[in-house]
């Protein structure tokens, strides 16, 4: 979509505040082991020496644990089940923890955002993970398997990218490079294209059967 092509915010100058913010997906529903590892990662974020604001959607499920969780951590969070203006939590987003369903990564790529992967570890033909670990080749992203999140593996992994400015500017410029915002465009055309040669090839082969010399004239 358009109000997700706009240019990506440099990391570190979110419009929202002076924070470092960290958005984090699970889906439309959420997803309980990525709710888990930040709800474990959440004393060790707080007593960082550097300010986060987290903006995360939790799914309906999770939402109050989560809420909870955020209250008694005392960071700055943005907790909802969903969020219907997702584009604004990108545009404010420096890092964003998510799966690697082809949706997100439509919009990672439209963004140019630097993101923390968990491939959701049931998805058909593993696709997600063939996802994740293409953007990893590129150096567009850091990969973290579900079965291996927990907690400390994800704060020490928010932590180690949020502290190098330049690596993160260099994975969203990576995974901007590596996307194809005007994809709509360029199928369209191909539809396009497709629907009016096919037309006009068949309308001139039924003029040609009814008149063989029309291509004398």
């Amino acid at each position: 979509r358009k109000r997700f092509s706009s240019s990506p915010q440099a990391p570190g100058k979110t419009p929202h505040s002076g924070a470092d913010t960290i958005l984090i997906l699970g889906g439309s529903r959420g997803a309980r082991s990525i709710n888990k590892a930040v709800m474990e990662a959440l004393p060790l974020l707080s007593s960082w020496k550097e300010p986060l604001r987290i903006i995360h959607q939790t799914g309906e499920e999770d939402y109050q644990e989560v809420s909870a969780a955020y209250a008694s951590s005392g960071l700055e969070a943005e907790v909802e089940p969903f969020f219907q203006d997702i584009d604004r939590c990108y545009l404010e987003a420096d890092l964003v923890l998510a799966r690697a369903g082809a949706t997100t990564l439509a919009e990672l790529m439209a963004c140019g955002k630097a993101s923390i992967l968990v491939p959701y570890p049931f998805a058909a033909g593993s696709h997600q993970e063939a996802n994740a670990m293409e953007l990893k080749r590129v150096g567009a992203a850091e990969v973290v398997p579900d079965a291996e999140l927990n907690g400390q593996l994800l704060a020490g992994t928010i932590k180690k990218l949020i502290e190098d400015s330049e690596m993160l500017e260099e994975m969203s410029n990576r995974l901007a490079g590596y996307g194809r915002p005007d994809a709509a465009v360029k199928v369209a055309d191909l539809i396009y294209d497709l629907v009016y040669n096919n037309s006009t090839s068949t309308k001139e082969k039924r003029l040609n059967r009814s008149n063989p010399d029309a291509h004398l004239l």
